[in-house]
């Protein structure tokens, strides 16, 4: 599974939040007040793909779940 990755929450470079995803690589910021964000995935390598972050009129909904980056892997058949 994904535990214990870390997951930042950045507003400019200032690092906001710092969590780690539980067991079931999920993790929660909680309550952010409106704005621009940005989040820093921190894992071995950069394995990890941005989480999907999508806006309606008057509000942004954020995925919770990371998912692996399908460019770092190989097939072997």
């Amino acid at each position: 599974m994904l535990s214990g990755i870390k997951v930042q929450l950045l507003s400019g470079k200032k690092v906001l939040r710092d969590i780690r995803t539980d067991n079931l690589g999920r993790y929660d910021f909680g309550e952010v007040a409106s704005g621009m964000y940005r989040l820093r995935v921190q894992g071995p390598g950069k394995v990890f793909c941005a989480p999907k972050v999508r806006c309606a009129d008057t509000k942004c909904s954020i995925n919770p779940k990371l998912k692996l980056n399908p460019k770092n892997f190989v097939v072997v058949e």
